[in-house]
């Protein structure tokens, strides 16, 4: 689900064995923060750990979590070295890593679901990579996501070299031309797909399914 959320656009998530979203059983989400040019992530909830986990850097010295800036170039890769750590929130700031982020502006073909009938459809979208460490060749994981014009985020994708594929990755993982590793040696080892469209009256947010927490600390 994609909505404007008390502290910004949200996307939330619902994780094994699927099915409606429950704070309660773990499933989470991420909310960005659009800061002049620049598109962040403030802090997400993934599943992988059971609390908020915030991005912190932008407001005490480096960037935070930098998806995209609205310069993406088409045709080449924009990069920049992000600064940030990865804390539970509320946390100070504490030092920060380096994290290689490319983005691109792109026409994308995706596989969409609309009111249930499959449809191939084409839009103008942001593809932002973001590295484990400050250069590809010392890294070992990307989180790849693609953003849509006037949609958001509807593809995520994790890379890696040294974890082996989700095992049901090749039944969720439909692909798009833009699908590709970033280099020789890398694998697809997880993917999440948000392009099964369903109408809402526009009234829907986080706040309905209890996520964030009501008690949240102030963005990183």
């Amino acid at each position: 689900m994609r909505s404007w959320g008390a502290d910004g656009p949200e996307t939330l998530w619902s994780f094994a064995p699927c099915g409606p979203f429950a704070a309660a059983r773990g499933d989470g989400g991420e909310v960005y923060a659009i800061d002049g040019r620049t598109v962040r992530i403030s802090f997400t909830q993934d599943g992988g750990k059971p609390y908020l986990q915030g991005f912190y850097g932008a407001h005490c010295g480096g960037t935070g979590w930098v998806v995209f800036k609205d310069d993406a170039p088409s045709g080449r890769w924009a990069s920049l070295a992000a600064h940030l750590s990865d804390q539970p929130m509320s946390s100070l700031c504490l030092a920060f890593s380096s994290a290689l982020t490319r983005y691109r502006l792109e026409t994308v073909a995706a596989p969409w679901i609309i009111a249930g009938a499959p449809r191939a459809i084409v839009r103008l979208t942001v593809i932002a990579e973001h590295y484990d460490r400050a250069t590809l060749a010392a890294s070992s994981n990307i989180e790849r996501p693609f953003f849509a014009k006037g949609v958001g985020r509807i593809v995520w994708e994790a890379w890696t070299r040294d974890r082996p594929a989700s095992a049901d990755l090749a039944a969720r993982s439909p692909g798009t031309a833009w699908s590709t590793p970033p280099a020789a040696g890398w694998v697809l080892s997880d993917c999440r797909y948000a392009t099964n469209l369903v109408a809402d009256n526009g009234a829907t947010s986080g706040d309905k399914f209890g996520w964030p927490p009501t008690l949240s600390p102030p963005l990183p």
